[in-house]
């Protein structure tokens, strides 16, 4: 399974370890974690969610 790619009409702005993401067409904005913003930025559409799942843990550098 791969997930969908990230819309061109969306705004990502760092903010500190935080994200701010904003959907220009909806005229929402999301604010993410550290965490949910590390999943964002490898989530493009061409990875599986496997390797979503391993990258997440090696960037994070989870204990096993």
């Amino acid at each position: 399974m791969r997930p969908t790619s990230k819309k061109d009409n969306v705004i990502a702005e760092p903010v500190g370890q935080e994200l701010v993401v904003y959907d220009q067409q909806s005229h929402t904005a999301h604010r993410l974690n550290p965490t949910a913003a590390v999943v964002w930025r490898l989530s493009d559409g061409q990875r599986t969610t496997a390797e979503l799942a391993k990258l997440l843990h090696d960037t994070l550098d989870a204990p096993e």
